[in-house]
This record gives structure tokens, C-alpha cells and sequence, in this order.
């Protein structure tokens, strides 16, 4: 159909393909494809249709691939909202209704792929700004303390500029994000006019800083509010634009402006005020201004950083957020919703049934007759009906509460773990400090003279293990941090708290298997099995059925009087039908029956194999608890302690000389085993203890 290539056209240094096909009408219709001749090894030519079979059938019009998948493109502008937004809402519209096959996902890209890798790009440029900005005021002024006070104004700006977007109702984007960088460097401005005159005024002979500052404030008051108002005013037109380029204009230049105006106002309060706690500082004789200055801005900048910083959630914030937003446990709420509503159905009548027969029903008359009929049980099938869907309300609840328990567990035992985890790095961290320390000082040593290379060489193997372990323990952490946050649904951090799970004494084995949401799931199982029966039972009674007739009769008939009378079809003729329908042939009906008591048997037999395993597993998660929790008492109260006095006692025979480098690296090397050997315990204690609650 698209030709081949039969030889090659040259025209001058160019050649081109000499390509022979069909004629036009030779490949216009289905036909001339199916009659394609193809040649076979033997040299004989068949038509395609005898070894393939032809259709024309519709298919996608382009087939797009990345990494080698196809891809199927959905797009849409976004107007009004910001694409982050719209994302989440997507992804949990997504999660909710979708149901991709195997093989099939989701993953959203364009502005949105953007907008992510300009935050990456902003969480390196934000931090070099910031770094960059200090320094230069560093050397402008040859004080660390004084360009620490003029940093204060970078929070101070901050809070305007968030207070700004918030106002007008703006998401923070990327333009916001290089607006809140020019900020940062304007609003250092007013900080350099107030710092450089408090120092000319210093040097010019005032001693009283609270002169210096009332005097200094006075005369650069006017500079400080030109500063903001002009760099304010220079940004309006684009804070109000609404033409094209207008939702990249509109936050920045909205940060800035928001920014300026806060900083120029707090500004000429609260850098005076640290300016006066410094120099006082500086009076009493304070050793570490550098110090004082840095910890206040730090706490500003800490206050501003918030707003873009994860949450921090307690264990109990965890789980009731996992509690209110997962959708697992938002289906099996549902589940219970369904099973109430379903409770409306127990009272549920047949259908009605309604006829209406036109013609002639009696003579040559034309005659019309209407009935209606409505069949209903007696009261104990309702009841056994209601009694059934009580029971499926009450399993569903069960199961609900089933499920709140596992996911409880598992919040639990993630939050944990990452408290365990963490603590892990702390100390790895140490000890690769403590053996880096340690291996400079053996690497002198060996240039001394003193010593040979083998205890650099044992040295460095060491620290090249504590990397590999804190590799490995970074990678559990990351795993379980991002299982933690799918089971929030959003970005979270563990509040830092006591690394032992706080579990209240254990009761008796024989008393916890009742409020267990597994028995008692089962129990309700038992009872809808009952209930079942119930009904099984019930259809063996006899129904009612209450009907009533009006028709027309026409045509001449007698009356009570024995008169002949005609009766039009407007005179119509009224009955009421009462009747019972009795399950005379219930062979079928009593098998359901035996089918039912044989259910409840089955059920009942479930319900003690589940109170068996629940008491098992009671008994076992009790019992290895109580053993971890010796042991990690043990570790607190002794191994802890002993572990304290190695490493002090090595440190100092270190330092006097009694022991060398390999030495005193086989009793750190043992102490820190010990901690590490005591964290592994409490994260067993603490899983153990989860999974006592879980089936107590």
C-alpha cells in the first residue's frame, strides 16, 4: 500500500528513493487490501486474505509513549484556582471513584510538573539568598552581631508578605516564592539606614544607647518610609494588573508589597528594642552577643519558616486524622450508612397490583372493569426481616470498629518507629563524629611517629561500617516516613516524645475476648444467621391479599322489583376480594429452613474458633511484652548505666595514655552496641504492645 523502494534516482550529488505502489483506485477500498498478493518461500503468491484476516476497525488516532509505556493524554487550563489545589483535588476525586486496571496510573504533569520543580529549585535558592544576604551585611559592617539585628528584618517581612497573599486570597505559587527572595533583599534596607546612623551617632561621642536610639529613629524615619513607600508604589501597577502575564504579576508583586509595608513599620519598633537589649548586653559584660543576636533571629525566622514547613503531629493528631480522611475507613462508614438506610426495606409490601380490561366482558355491550390487589405477610415476617437487618447493621458497626483498630495499630506503630528511627541516626551520627575526631587525632599520631598504620587502617574500616548503618537506616526511615504519610494522606512530621509506648496494665485473658471487634463481628454473624432462619421459617406462614373490583355492566337486567332495567356503562358495580395464599407444596421453602439451621451451626462453630485465636493471640502478644518490657528495663537500668561508665572510663584511659586507639575503639565500639541493642528492643516492646491492644 505505501510502496517499496525499487532502486534509486541521483540528480547531481543528491539521490533520492525510486518507490513503486499501487495505482490510486488500486488501494481505496478493503477489497484491494484483502487481494494484496503475498509472496511465500516456494515462490508462489497468495492473496492476504487467505493468511490473514482484514478489518477495518476504529483505534486511537496517535499512540504516545514515554520510558517506553504508552500514555494516554487528558488537558485542561486553570483559571480562578491554583494548580496545586486543583492536583489534591484531583488525586482524591481519584482515589475515591476510580478503580484503575493493572498495569494503569495516574500521574499529572505540565504546569503542575512545574510547579514542583520549582519549588525543588526554591528550596536551594531561598537558603543561598538568605546565606548570601548575610554575608554581605557581614562585611559591610564587620560585625556578626550588627548584621544579625539587621537580618530580624527578613521575618519581619515575611509576616507581611504571608499576611498580604493571605488578604487577597492568594495560594502561594512560584512567583510568590521569587517575590518573598526580592523581599528579602529590599527589606534589609531599612535595618542598614537605622544600623549605620545608631554607629555614626556612637562614634560622634553619644554614649546612652537610648539616645542614641530616640535620635537615630527621628532622623531616619523619613528614609525608612520612602524606602517602602517608593518600592511599594513601584510594584502597584503590577499588584492590580488583570492583562496578560497577570496571575505571575499579581503575587509577587503582592508579596513585596506586603513585605515592605511590615518590615518599614516593625522595623522602626522592634530593631530599636533589639538594639537597646544588645547594648545592654553589651554593658553588663555579656560574653557571646554573636550569640543572643543569632538566637533571636533565629526564632523569627523560625516563626515566619512555619507557614512552609510540615506539620508536626502528636501520636493522637495522627491517628484522628487517619480516623477522619482514609479512605478505607471512609468505605466502611459508608458500609454502616448503607446498612441504617437498608433498615427502611424491613416493612417492604409487594408490588400493587392494578388491572384495567376494556371490551366486552359480559354481552356485545362495550364494558371496562378495574381491579386492584395488594398482598402483604403476617406482622412475624416483618419482624424476623427487621431483626436480619438490625443484625447486618450491628456486624457492619463491628467491622467498622474492626477496622478503626488495625488502623490504629498501624499509626501507632509507624509513629513509633520513626521516633525509633530517628534516634538511630542521632546516634549514628555521633559515633561517626566521635570516630572522625578520633581518627584525626590517630592520622597525627601516625605522622608523629608514635604509632603504626593499624590503628588508622581499624579506625577507618570502622567508620566505613557506621556509614554503611546509617545508610540502611536512613533508607528504613524514609520507607516508613512515606508509609506514615500514606496513611495521613498528606505531608507530616512526629512530634518528638518518649520513646517507650505508654501501656496501661494488661487485664485477664478470659475477660478481653467480648469487647474484641473481631468476636463481636462474629457474634452478629451468629445473630444475622438467626435471623435468617427466622425468616426462612416465616415464609412457611400463609400471606393475605386484600383486592377490589368496579366495573360496568351494560345492557338490560332486573332489579330487586323484578322490573327490566337498562344500565348504562356509567352505572358501575363494586367488590372487595379477601384472600389467603398457603404454601401448600413447601418441600423447597423447609430445605431453605434445614439450609439455615445448618448456617447458624456453621457461624457458631466460627465464633469459637475466633474467641480460640483471639485468646491465643492475646496470650502471646501478652507474654512477649511482658518480656520486652523486662528486658528494655533492664537496658535503662543497668545496660544504660554500665554503657555510661565505659565509655567514660575509656575516654579517660584514652587520655592518660593507657590504652591505645584500637583499645579504646573495642569499648566505644561495644557501648555503642549496647544503646543500638536497647533502641531494637524498645521498637520490639513498643510493636508488642500495640498488637496487645489490638486484641485485647
Amino acid at each position: 500500500m505505501a510502496g517499496g523502494v525499487a532502486g534509486l534516482v541521483f540528480e547531481g550529488e543528491r539521490r533520492f528513493d525510486l518507490v513503486v505502489r499501487l495505482a490510486e483506485s488500486e488501494r481505496r477500498r478493503l477489497e484491494d487490501v484483502q487481494n494484496l498478493l503475498i509472496p511465500t518461500p516456494m515462490g508462489v503468491q497468495v492473496p492476504l486474505r487467505q493468511i490473514a484476516e482484514v478489518q477495518i476497525v476504529d483505534g486511537p488516532n496517535q499512540i504516545q509513549r514515554e520510558d517506553a509505556k504508552r500514555r494516554i493524554v487528558v488537558g485542561f487550563n486553570v483559571r480562578g484556582r491554583d494548580v496545586e489545589s486543583i492536583v489534591e483535588e484531583l488525586h482524591a476525586s481519584e482515589r475515591r471513584r476510580l478503580r484503575l486496571p493493572p498495569g494503569y496510573y495516574i500521574t499529572y504533569g505540565g504546569a503542575f510538573e512545574n510547579l514542583r520543580e520549582a519549588e525543588q529549585r526554591l528550596a536551594i535558592a531561598v537558603p543561598v539568598a538568605l546565606l548570601l544576604i548575610f554575608v554581605l551585611l557581614y562585611f559591610a559592617f564587620g560585625s556578626m552581631s550588627q548584621g544579625l539585628l539587621i537580618f530580624t528584618a527578613i521575618p519581619l517581612s515575611a509576616i507581611g508578605g504571608i499576611a498580604a497573599l493571605a488578604l487577597r486570597g492568594m495560594p502561594f505559587s512560584i512567583s510568590a516564592g521569587v517575590g518573598f527572595i526580592a523581599l528579602f533583599g529590599v527589606s534589609v534596607l531599612n535595618g542598614i539606614v537605622l544600623i549605620a546612623e545608631f554607629n555614626r551617632l556612637k562614634k560622634g561621642g553619644l554614649d546612652d544607647f537610648y539616645d542614641i536610639v530616640r535620635q537615630g529613629t527621628r532622623t531616619r524615619l523619613r528614609p525608612v518610609l520612602m524606602t517602602a513607600t517608593v518600592a511599594s508604589l513601584g510594584f502597584l501597577p503590577m499588584a492590580i494588573s488583570t492583562g496578560a502575564g497577570a496571575e505571575v504579576q499579581r503575587p509577587l508583586a503582592t508579596v513585596v508589597i506586603g513585605g515592605l509595608i511590615s518590615a518599614g513599620l516593625l522595623t522602626l519598633v522592634v530593631l530599636p528594642v533589639l538594639y537597646v537589649l544588645w547594648s545592654r548586653w553589651l554593658r553588663r559584660g555579656g560574653r557571646s552577643p554573636i550569640a543572643a543576636a543569632a538566637g533571636i533571629s533565629l526564632v523569627l525566622v523560625g516563626l515566619s519558616g512555619n507557614a512552609f514547613a510540615q506539620p508536626i503531629l502528636t501520636a493522637d493528631q495522627a491517628i484522628e486524622r487517619v480516623l477522619s480522611t482514609h479512605p478505607a475507613l471512609q468505605a466502611a462508614h459508608v458500609g454502616v450508612a448503607q446498612s441504617e438506610r437498608l433498615l427502611g426495606t424491613a416493612r417492604e409490601l409487594p408490588p400493587l397490583d392494578a388491572e384495567l380490561e376494556l371490551g366486552q366482558i359480559n354481552a356485545r355491550f362495550f364494558d371496562s372493569r378495574f381491579f386492584v390487589s395488594q398482598s402483604f405477610y403476617l406482622p412475624a415476617v416483618y419482624r424476623s426481616r427487621r431483626a436480619l437487618l438490625e443484625q447486618q447493621r450491628l456486624q457492619s458497626t463491628s467491622e467498622v470498629k474492626q477496622a478503626e483498630r488495625e488502623w490504629i495499630r498501624q499509626t501507632r506503630m509507624t509513629y513509633y518507629a520513626l521516633l525509633v528511627l530517628e534516634e538511630k541516626r542521632r546516634l549514628l551520627r555521633e559515633w561517626d563524629s566521635l570516630y572522625q575526631t578520633a581518627l584525626l587525632r590517630a592520622e597525627q599520631r601516625l605522622r608523629s611517629g608514635e604509632t603504626n598504620a593499624l590503628e588508622k587502617n581499624a579506625l577507618e574500616t570502622q567508620r566505613w561500617l557506621i556509614a554503611q548503618q546509617y545508610q540502611r537506616t536512613e533508607v528504613e526511615w524514609k520507607t516508613t516516613h512515606r508509609h506514615f504519610e500514606q496513611l495521613l494522606g498528606s505531608p507530616a512530621m512526629p512530634a518528638p516524645t518518649a520513646l517507650l509506648y505508654p501501656l496501661t496494665e494488661p487485664g485477664d485473658t478470659l475477660a478481653v475476648v467480648e469487647p474484641n471487634p473481631l468476636w463481636a463481628a462474629q457474634q452478629q454473624r451468629v445473630a444475622a444467621a438467626e435471623a435468617e432462619r427466622l425468616i426462612a421459617q416465616s415464609q412457611l406462614l400463609p400471606s393475605l391479599s386484600v383486592g377490589y373490583t368496579n366495573l360496568s355492566i351494560t345492557g338490560w337486567q332486573q332489579d330487586r322489583s323484578g322490573q327490566e332495567t337498562y344500565y348504562s356503562p356509567a352505572h358501575r358495580f363494586s367488590t372487595i376480594t379477601l384472600g389467603v395464599q398457603v404454601p401448600l407444596f413447601a418441600g423447597a421453602q423447609r430445605s431453605r429452613l434445614a439450609a439455615a439451621n445448618l448456617q447458624i451451626t456453621r457461624e457458631q462453630y466460627r465464633l469459637e474458633a475466633v474467641t480460640r485465636s483471639v485468646q491465643t493471640e492475646y496470650q502471646n502478644a501478652l507474654q512477649r511484652f511482658r518480656l520486652l518490657d523486662e528486658q528494655v528495663q533492664q537496658c535503662r537500668e543497668w545496660l544504660e548505666p554500665q554503657e555510661r561508665l565505659l565509655t567514660s572510663t575509656a575516654n579517660r584511659q584514652l587520655q592518660a595514655g593507657e590504652i591505645n586507639y584500637v583499645e579504646w575503639l573495642l569499648l566505644v565500639r561495644q557501648a555503642f552496641e549496647v544503646r543500638l541493642s536497647c533502641l531494637d528492643l524498645i521498637l520490639l516492646r513498643n510493636e508488642a504492645a500495640f498488637d496487645v491492644e489490638y486484641w485485647r
